[in-house]
This record gives structure tokens, sequence and C-alpha cells, in this order.
């Protein structure tokens, strides 16, 4: 990515992943940031088609994209990839 920000032209960056990732260099030096996140089988048309502008996305976000790796608090996101042991053999009675 070095080399193709010190062409000096204008860099769009389309990042595709299944999470959000703090990008601080790519961010930084990026005129602008497309997150696609896993677009599947029309996901290359859905990004070119924002890019040339023919749609405009809108909408919000589920999770928030840090800036920075060092903004993670680590309480919030631990629990989301593992249960919890207090909720596991939990049973809802209605």
């Amino acid at each position: 990515m070095e080399k193709v920000f010190q062409n000096g032209k204008t860099v769009i960056s389309v990042i595709v992943d299944g999470r959000p990732l703090a990008t601080p260099f790519i961010s930084e030096k990026s005129q602008a940031v497309l997150y696609a996140w896993l677009p599947a089988q029309n996901g290359a048309q859905a990004i070119v088609q924002v890019l040339t502008g023919k749609r405009n996305p809108s909408g919000k976000l589920p999770v928030t994209v840090l800036k920075d790796k060092g903004k993670i608090i680590r309480d919030c996101y631990s629990s989301i990839a593992r249960p919890s042991k207090q909720l596991v053999g939990f049973v809802r009675v209605s």
C-alpha cells in the first residue's frame, strides 16, 4: 500500500472483510474508504456502482469501525466471540 500512496494520485480504498478492522494508515492516506464487508455474488457490481456514483448507499452500521486498534475495549469484545459463563444453560421462561 505504501507504494500505491507514493504515486501522488487519488486513492480510494475498498476494504473487504467480515469484521471491522482498525486501518489507521489506509484511513489517513486514502481520500475515501469503502467498507464492503463480505459482498457475495453481486458484490463486485455493487462496489462498482458505488464507486462510479450510480448508487449512494446510506444507513447505519451495527458496529463501530475504529481508527486505531488501541481504542478497542477488551471487556466489551471478549464476550461477543465467546458466550459468557453466566449465560451457559440459560433458559427463558415465558
